[in-house]
């Protein structure tokens, strides 16, 4: 798992890569989607009004047949307590029936770090299942599992139990091979985090096992040095002859896919993107399908807006992308989808029809994330840090991608800190332009903050706010908001929550590793908030010290001079594009500073006495 594998990301036209693997769990990331299935397992209610077929709760091992193929000698294991304790550990699964037992594949702990042959390891039912009487099914199973990169989960179906397809290669085209599924298809997973524990997944295998009297039905993992793959509790019922399903929704300022969970009154739009996608899970055609989209704010509402279909046939996806004309007024408000038919009377599964999103006004605060906002139960977070990536404990930089609809002067932001900081860690918040971050040039900040000292009041409270050193104005455009990370060598590690709940854009949310120098994609909805705040700059910042003038500015020579009016003592610090204090100086009045001995770049260039401070940046050609 420490080999980098690079992809290619259409966002905004640009590239991005990923990271490698570092001393934690944290991993390179791949595109995502911006949809997301609504969570949960389904009710009891729905599963109260189907038929079970067969059942098996992986209490007798026997039950099922351990085998691997391949060279690779790795199989799964059967039990009560299993847990993958590997380098890179995932937690049990959690599923209804845990405590009898489950199945699990521990990829991570088999340590496949030659990368040369492939572990193709599976479970089997040992015994056939007739499903003679019963010509529309679904399989159904609970699961936990983290995908790394170079890997595929599988589920098989067969009516011999002998013939089963060679799957050696996580890339290999099955569309050809009856009664083959992904367990997960492309771009429904963020690498390296569950999407719940436990998920439920649903497979149609009529068209495979409806009606045969003997089935087999097979798990198979095929990859290198993955993580770890749980599954318990695995079911076949006959299937709803009526069953419309809201997989997923989006609600976005931007009509690209970002979701913003908290948005300043000026930086919402007049329309938000709306849409969702709905699937018929069931055996017959469902006629006039609406799904009904509402959202209501703190002082009124609904605005909706119904989109309908004729027809959706047995096992299609209908799409529904549209706008509503929104207000602006401070609060939180609620999105809504509704699914209705023809069929809803009798529609086997009533409680997977809706869904809804929560986002809110706010008069200074602008977040990618959605802490605190989401609806009860559907909340995923993760972390990323200075112990994520091998060689990388300082200078880590996460960014996110904010929309400026209005111009705006933005005066500070902040974090949200995560299990893991330790008091003395120090971070950074910059502005970038966006031009910028897509080339990895991250030394050519716009504006952004002194460096600040985590304390442990910080850790506590579990978020930090810094001030920028000036306010930055901010034009309508994209722009970049990072908090570069230093832990004085893991020492004082540092940690960001990440809000993966709402998958977004490839590009939302990045990081860049100096070890390398690259910007990565990696991260889904970083907790580095931009704020608007203007009290930051009234309460928090210095006086500006007036009189100063620093020239030439580019430094063509690297050498700079400094004139001042004030008549005492002064001190020169001089920053690097991450905050590091590189050249300091006292002086009189005025002086000539040599930064000729410094890399090519932009630099905070800040003259301070003992009440007041004046800083510019000055770049060093």
């Amino acid at each position: 798992m420490k080999i980098i594998y690079a992809f290619v990301v259409l966002f905004m036209g640009t590239v991005a890569a990923q990271a490698q693997m570092g001393a934690t769990q944290d991993a390179p990331s791949t595109p995502k989607q911006s949809y997301n299935e609504f969570r949960g397992n389904a009710s009891q209610s729905a599963a109260e009004n189907r038929v079970t077929i067969w059942q098996d709760d992986f209490s007798t091992p026997a039950n099922w047949t351990i085998a691997h193929d391949g060279t690779f000698v790795s199989d799964f294991e059967i039990g009560p307590g299993l847990v993958s304790p590997g380098q890179y550990g995932t937690p049990a699964i959690l599923s209804t029936t845990a405590t009898n037992g489950y199945a699990m594949y521990n990829s991570d702990g088999f340590n496949n770090s030659a990368g040369t042959a492939y572990e193709q390891a599976h479970i089997t039912t040992a015994s056939p299942i007739d499903l003679t009487a019963y010509p529309n099914v679904i399989l159904q199973f609970e699961t936990q599992y983290r995908r790394f990169t170079d890997e595929q989960t599988y589920l098989i179906v067969s009516t011999d139990g002998v013939t089963w397809p060679t799957l050696d290669d996580p890339t290999l085209d099955i569309s050809t091979l009856p009664g083959v599924y992904k367990v997960w298809e492309d771009g429904e997973l963020t690498t390296s985090i569950s999407p719940g524990n436990p998920t439920t997944r649903s497979f149609n295998i009529s068209s495979i096992a409806g009606g045969a009297s003997q089935v087999w039905v097979r798990l198979q993992f095929t990859g290198i040095w993955g993580y770890a793959w749980y599954v318990d509790d695995i079911q076949i019922y006959e299937q709803f002859q009526h069953d419309a399903k809201l997989f997923s929704s989006y609600v976005s300022s931007t009509g690209t896919g970002e979701e913003y969970g908290r948005m300043p009154q000026a930086q919402v739009p007049a329309q938000m993107n709306v849409g969702c996608l709905v699937k018929n899970l069931g055996f017959e055609t469902m006629t006039n399908v609406n799904v009904t989209i509402a959202l209501t704010g703190p002082t009124g509402g609904p605005v909706t807006t119904t989109v309908s279909q004729a027809e959706l046939l047995a096992g299609d996806t209908m799409f529904v992308d549209d706008y509503l004309t929104v207000a602006n007024d401070l609060g939180v408000y609620n999105v809504s989808y509704a699914v209705t038919s023809d069929q809803s009377a009798t529609e086997g599964d009533l409680t997977n029809n809706a869904g809804a999103r929560y986002y809110e006004v706010t008069s200074d605060l602008y977040t990618l994330d959605a802490v605190d906002l989401h609806p009860t139960g559907t909340e995923v977070y993760t972390s990323l840090g200075t112990n994520s990536f091998t060689g990388n404990p300082d200078e880590l930089m996460l960014l996110n991608y904010y929309q400026i609809l209005e111009a705006a002067t933005a005066y500070g932001a902040e974090v949200l800190l995560a299990t893991g900081t330790v008091a003395g860690a120090e971070i950074l918040f910059q502005v970038h332009d966006t031009t910028d971050v897509f080339a990895d040039v991250i030394d050519n900040p716009l504006g952004g903050s002194d460096t600040y000292v985590v304390t442990d009041l910080d850790v506590s409270n579990g978020f930090v706010t810094v001030p920028f050193i000036d306010p930055l104005p901010l034009d309508v455009n994209a722009y970049y908001l990072s908090v570069a990370l230093f832990s004085n060598g893991n020492t004082n590690d540092v940690r960001i929550l990440d809000d993966v709940t709402v998958p977004q854009p490839s590009a939302a949310s990045m990081i860049y590793l100096p070890s390398d120098g690259v910007v990565y994609s990696n991260g889904n909805a970083h907790c580095v908030r931009m704020s608007f705040d203007q009290s930051l700059a009234v309460s928090n910042a210095p006086a500006k010290l007036e009189g100063i003038n620093v020239y030439p500015n580019p430094a063509t020579n690297g050498i700079i001079n400094i004139t001042s009016a004030q008549h005492e003592n002064l001190t020169l610090e001089v920053f690097n594009n991450v905050g590091s204090l590189v050249q300091t100086q006292r002086f009189y009045m005025n002086t000539t500073a040599d930064l000729s001995s410094l890399a090519k770049g932009t630099y905070t260039v800040r003259v301070k006495s003992p009440n007041a401070v004046s800083t510019q940046l000055v770049t060093v050609q």
